[in-house]
């Protein structure tokens, strides 16, 4: 994405250049959407602080230290994560565990709901 901590301020205030999903989101899930960006849409210029707060945590050693299960949803035809880092983390704790979802972009809960919710209904037990 070229994004470095020197642009970041600037760059997040614009919409990324990217395909977000493979095929698109769900119908049901898609008229969902519409209705509530109708009802409070979402302004990145207002939210700047949001989107760098985000964009700055690094999660890696919480997750490495953790003591409780932690799945990875893996949407392999992400534009923002590479498929691979969810093994690093994996040989690091042994309650870190993830499986991958393709084909899919990278959000999977509204791209393929159904497959979602099921896989996560077995996680959960």
């Amino acid at each position: 994405m070229d994004y470095t901590s020197e642009n970041y301020h600037e760059k997040c205030q614009e919409r990324p250049h990217v395909h977000e999903t493979f095929a698109g989101l769900d119908d049901d899930v898609y008229a969902k959407l519409m209705k509530a960006k109708e009802e409070d849409p979402f302004n990145r210029k207002d939210n700047v602080d949001l989107l760098e707060n985000h964009m700055s945590l690094d999660w890696r050693k919480v997750i490495e230290n953790a003591s409780i299960p932690i799945t990875f949803f893996i949407a392999k035809e992400s534009p923002y994560y590479r498929e691979g880092y969810e093994k690093l983390l994996e040989e690091k704790n042994d309650q870190v565990d993830s499986f991958i979802m393709s084909p899919n972009g990278h959000v999977i809960m509204a791209e393929i709901p159904k497959q979602f919710n099921s896989k996560l209904k077995d996680i959960l037990g």
